[in-house]
């Protein structure tokens, strides 16, 4: 009953959340969260940090991607130390390489890419936790009985996409990763262009990516974020169930199958710089990472591979999120999850493209 219910409490949120966020984002009221002052000029006013709502709902899809791991993981058996071990190596690898393959690929310094990130997360994953799974014996014996690797591969998949589908309001509150312009999509004969033209977005600001980029402030474009957002959450629902259903390599292939293909088809309807390729090396990414991640599930459920990792070959016992839920007890863990947004947050939501001036007054008539 109680994975039912947090099912149940899933969609409701997912749906809430998103419905707002695509409604509500695109405005130009909903970029910049604050402005910090920083330098005093001779005019008197102040030159100003942007943080902006990219940081917020960013950290905020880190922070409930990892929480969800850790659920996911505990309510099958896994100890939360292992995967928070775990959860954090991939993190420190995986977020940093975030700017850095950014910069690599669109040869631009003050920008960030998901796509890459999560690239090397599947390309990281599976020997990170095969080689937990030989090492935890003779480190953690108490714990390595009821660590698996699919069923860990499978929670991190499903927190991937949770993350990235409520990542993207992120990208709806900025107006990056947009569409290309109705009127250019109308011309093409793709029926799913043609239905998706249909609930066009409309951002607002000259300080949204698509208006510095692009110049597309205020002309209807394809909801690429919105879909994407929209498709990644479903799809997390479905793998979460599958999870549950004690199938955690369907789940896992779901949930790669479902946000690699589409990435690498969305891309296609886009309009924002992706490189200097016509198949941009994101697309190959996610092509790739789709193909090595069927592979690994392949190669897992070989008898050779579970003879030489000493691999259970009786299925797990079924997750229950009753016994994941037990993960909150722990004070360590909120603080950790709070240091964790705390931490993304001000890496990503100080704008670097973006800048303010403030002036300050005082209100004479309420001295």
């Amino acid at each position: 009953m109680a994975n039912l219910i947090f099912l149940v409490l899933l969609t409701v949120f997912s749906a809430g959340v998103l419905t707002w966020g695509i409604r509500t984002l695109p405005q130009e009221r909903w970029q910049m969260m604050a402005a910090v002052p920083l330098h005093k000029r001779a005019d008197g006013h102040w030159d100003a940090l942007n943080l902006t709502y990219y940081g917020f709902f960013s950290a905020s899809a880190y922070a409930f991607g990892s929480v969800l791991v850790l659920l996911l993981a505990a309510s099958a058996g896994i100890a939360p130390r292992i995967s928070g071990t775990l959860l954090a190596i991939t993190l420190g690898i995986c977020a940093p390489a975030s700017k850095l393959i950014a910069r690599i690929v669109e040869k631009k310094r003050h920008t960030f890419t998901i796509g890459g990130a999560s690239f090397l997360g599947i390309l990281l994953m599976p020997p990170l936790f095969v080689t937990a799974k030989i090492l935890l014996p003779i480190v953690a014996p108490s714990a390595a009985v009821s660590f698996a690797v699919l069923p860990m591969l499978a929670a991190s998949a499903i927190a991937y996409t949770f993350g990235e589908g409520f990542g993207r309001l992120a990208c709806l509150s900025f107006g990056c990763c947009y569409g290309m312009p109705v009127r250019q999509a109308r011309i093409m004969s793709n029926p799913l262009v043609r239905f998706l033209a249909s609930y066009a977005l409309i951002f607002e600001g000259e300080t949204k990516k698509t208006a510095y980029e692009s110049r597309l402030a205020g002309e209807p474009l394809l909801p690429v974020q919105a879909i994407t957002a929209v498709l990644y959450c479903a799809t997390g629902i479905a793998a979460t169930a599958l999870f549950f259903s004690n199938h955690p390599a369907w789940a896992l292939l779901l949930a790669i199958t479902v946000t690699q293909a589409w990435r690498a088809y969305s891309e296609f309807l886009r309009a924002d710089f992706r490189g200097t390729h016509r198949f941009s090396i994101y697309q190959r990414m996610s092509l790739i990472g789709l193909a090595y991640t069927v592979a690994v599930v392949v190669l897992l459920q070989l008898p050779a591979v579970h003879a030489i990792l000493q691999l259970s070959t009786t299925a797990a016992a079924t997750p229950q999120m009753a016994r994941g839920l037990a993960i909150f007890a722990s004070p360590v863990l909120l603080i950790a999850i709070q240091l964790l947004w705390t931490a993304m947050f001000l890496w990503i939501g100080r704008s670097s493209v973006t800048g303010a001036n403030i002036s300050f007054f005082v209100r004479r008539e309420r001295v």
